[in-house]
Order: C-alpha cells, then sequence, then structure tokens
C-alpha cells in the first residue's frame, strides 16, 4: 500500500506524467498525493492539452495554499492571463487559502473582479484592513452585500454600506442584522421597512432607547417587530415588562416571546402568569418560572 501510494506521489508530482494520468490521480482520497498534485505545474498548463480545467476544479478550493505557494505554473498564468477560467481558479484559491499576504497578493492581482473579491470577503483569514481595501475598490453591490453579512467587516464599513441613501434593502437588511454594527448604525436603520426594523429589534447592539421605540404598540404596529424586540437577549426588564403586559402589549405572540426570554424578571413572570387573559401566554409564563 505505501509503494503505491508513494508511486502516485512519484506520478502526481511529474510534469511529464499525461493529463489523463492526472485526472485519474485527482479522484484519489489520499490527501499527500492530492497535495503533490497541486503542486505539479501541468495541472495548471500542458503545451499540447492547454488549461486543465478538470484537475483544477478539484484542487483549487481543497489545496489553495499549495497552489499559491508551490505552484510556478500558478502564479504566471494568473500574472499573464486574464481568461474567464483563471478568474474562476483565482476565486477558489481566494475563497480558502490561509495566509493572509497572499490573499493581498490575490487583492492586488485580481480585486477588481467581483467573484474573486467576494471569495476574498468570505475567507474568514482576510484581516480588516483588507476587506475595507476590497469597500473601497468595488462597487458592486453583490460585493457590498456579503461586506454586509461579514461578521468581522469593521464597524465603519458597515456604518458606510447601511446608509440607507446608498445601498439595496438585501444590503441594510444584513446590516442591521450584523452583531459587528454599532449603536449608530443601527439607529439610522430603524426608521425602515418592517424587513430591516426586524433585524435592528433582533441586534444585540441596538440601543436601549431604539428598542424602547421598536417595542411600543403606540409606535411600531408590526407585530414581528415587536416580538423581535422580545426576542433581543439584551432587552432591558421594563421594555421586557411592557411587552409582556397584555394592559400594553395586545399580540398574544409578543406576550409570548416576552416571557420566553432569559431576561424576564420572576416577579413579571408570576404576575403575568396569575392575570394574564390568554391561556398560552399563562401557560408559558409559568413554564419560564420552572426552568
Amino acid at each position: 500500500m505505501k509503494k503505491d501510494v508513494s508511486k502516485q506521489i512519484a506520478e502526481a508530482s511529474d510534469e511529464r506524467t499525461p493529463v489523463d494520468v492526472l485526472l485519474e490521480i485527482s479522484k484519489t482520497k489520499n490527501r499527500e498525493v492530492k497535495s503533490a498534485l497541486a503542486k505539479n505545474p501541468s495541472i495548471i498548463w500542458q503545451e499540447d492539452q492547454g488549461y486543465n480545467t478538470k484537475i483544477m476544479e478539484k484542487l483549487a478550493d481543497q489545496f489553495p495554499d499549495e497552489i499559491f505557494f508551490s505552484n510556478p505554473s500558478f502564479i504566471l498564468h494568473a500574472i499573464l492571463e486574464r481568461s474567464g477560467y483563471m478568474v474562476s481558479v483565482v476565486e477558489k484559491v481566494a475563497s480558502a487559502i490561509r495566509d493572509t499576504n497572499a490573499l493581498e497578493n490575490i487583492f492586488l492581482m485580481y480585486g477588481e473582479y467581483r467573484d474573486v473579491a467576494r471569495s476574498i470577503v468570505t475567507n474568514p483569514n482576510s484581516s480588516e484592513d483588507l476587506l475595507r481595501s476590497v469597500y473601497q475598490k468595488t462597487n458592486s453591490n453583490v460585493v457590498r452585500l456579503q461586506l454586509a453579512i461579514c461578521k468581522r467587516t469593521p464597524k465603519d464599513i458597515l456604518r458606510k454600506i447601511g446608509n440607507p441613501l446608498n445601498s439595496t434593502r438585501a444590503i441594510l437588511t444584513n446590516v442591521a442584522a450584523n452583531e459587528n454594527a454599532d449603536a449608530e448604525t443601527l439607529y439610522l436603520l430603524s426608521t425602515k421597512d418592517p424587513e430591516i426594523r426586524e433585524q435592528v429589534a433582533l441586534n444585540p447592539n441596538t440601543p436601549s432607547h431604539v428598542l424602547e421605540f421598536l417595542g411600543d404598540e403606540k409606535t411600531e404596529k408590526i407585530v414581528v417587530v415587536r416580538e423581535s424586540v422580545a426576542f433581543n437577549k439584551n432587552c432591558p426588564q421594563h421594555i421586557l415588562w411592557r411587552l409582556g403586559n397584555y394592559k400594553e402589549e395586545s399580540s398574544d405572540r409578543v406576550r409570548i416571546a416576552a416571557v420566553k426570554n432569559p431576561s424576564m424578571a420572576r416577579g413579571s413572570l408570576i404576575q403575568i402568569a396569575r392575570f394574564d387573559p390568554n391561556e398560552a401566554v399563562r401557560k408559558a409564563a409559568s413554564r419560564a418560572m420552572s426552568e
């Protein structure tokens, strides 16, 4: 067995190995063999075959470090070629490579390509400075949506893409849901459409005065938004009490959400379990006390 693996590694490393043999080798589950294959310049290009797309599709996102650092053909073709194929290979490498400096170099070479920029944002090894550079270099809503989703996007960038005057609804909704968004950004988003307000209401960074506004039936008519305030793990006691009190909150759904919040005071639960006119709310309050 070891001899077979050694033979496969030797074939996988040899630039003279025919492409059909390399393709067969690429089907192996042995990571040592695949790692050797990823370093072979012939998996990128062979004079008589051109680009070896089938092999690269198997390896680009599995062995990005080997391809970037140890395969000279990759860098050569990445610099000289800007074909759709090379862009797709770079995109896969960018999504999975672990080295921060490599990501920065990829961005310098291919940052203008939307899908490469998006892959850089999704890569957990991208630094905050690199994410700032991505924001500054691209106006693509696809990339900015990914920045809105990314939990590592710096607060100042979230504030910029969370500006209601120049962002799409999808971007604003995801900024509102991002737990890295600061209080100022969330405040600006708290007056937008219900879907955005719902995410603001759920965000643990939302300041109490915004939660108070979104959790008041007099100022917020959408039940799901008030219910989201009730679910918020950082919702202050006085707001939770109002959301759980049938005299101030008419929706049974909202009151049930409020009593299920772990932050609801036991004294409030006792009152709700005794006096709420809805049996489901009373039972929910009683269960919350016993947990």
